[in-house]
């Protein structure tokens, strides 16, 4: 799995969240294929239209768990999952410690 997969958006804010959300469904994905990393992500369950089960917390315990062993940042390892080049990685793992949120869909 790498980058080409996905369509991946970073955005900063729960209106840009909602307003990209829309977007992608009227290209016509799924609102089950658009997952969510964030820091703090909680004040995204409200919003309507995304799916409470695809909304991560960058640096979940899982992720925590994975970087206590692998010695990288929890927030890395969650984007780390989802099988980016190591630049990718870096950039997005920047933008969602800096509060942005990672919205990616996967294509196919």
């Amino acid at each position: 799995m790498n980058s080409k997969n996905y369509v991946l958006a970073v955005v900063y804010s729960e209106e840009e969240v909602r307003h990209k959300v829309n977007e992608l469904q009227k290209k016509g994905y799924d609102k089950r294929q658009i997952h969510i990393m964030a820091n703090n992500p909680a004040s995204l369950h409200s919003i309507e239209g995304i799916e409470e089960e695809n909304i991560e917390e960058a640096g979940s315990l899982k992720d925590q768990l994975k970087g206590f062993i692998t010695g990288e940042s929890s927030v890395r390892e969650g984007i780390k999952s989802l099988g980016l080049s190591e630049e990718e990685t870096e950039r997005y793992t920047a933008a969602v410690a800096r509060g942005g949120f990672l919205l990616s869909v996967e294509k196919g």
